[in-house]
């Protein structure tokens, strides 16, 4: 729990710092599992979605459609790419690797940030889905 709130202060003191450098307009939320997957439904055709977990979870189960970004570096290359101004959903186990990631990455200019709050966990709990089919990681990685 103090982690967590560590994280969110260090979170939202970096991107007030990068708010008042960069003129472009910011979004980051911080999702409830409900809200993470009501806007990755509406959003899912112009999304990423990055699994922020390890290996060995991702293999295990995943939200379908997730590519496994389970260190920082991975993710980088994931999006060096991608634009900018294009919706980006992280989820780790708990919620704590993917708000370091999202923090990361707005500090990189990304803009459009979904976290699930309470992680895979959450999701689980909420009854939805989850993809347990086979995978192999040499395919999703970079």
């Amino acid at each position: 729990m103090i982690r967590k709130f560590f994280l969110y202060t260090l979170l939202v003191i970096g991107l007030t710092t990068f708010a008042q450098r960069n003129e472009s307009t910011l979004f980051f939320k911080d999702c409830t599992a409900e809200t993470f997957k009501e806007n990755l439904d509406v959003l899912a055709d112009s999304s990423l979605l990055i699994d922020a977990r390890t290996k060995r979870a991702y293999k295990r189960s995943r939200i379908k459609g997730a590519i496994l970004g389970s260190e920082i570096s991975t993710v980088f290359k994931l999006v060096k790419d991608y634009p900018k101004d294009r919706p980006i959903f992280i989820y780790s186990e708990s919620g704590d690797e993917s708000l370091t990631v999202s923090a990361l990455l707005m500090r990189k200019g990304y803009n459009k940030i979904y976290n699930l709050k309470d992680g895979l966990d959450d999701w689980w709990r909420a009854g939805f889905k989850l993809d347990r089919s086979r995978v192999k990681i040499s395919l999703v990685t970079l």
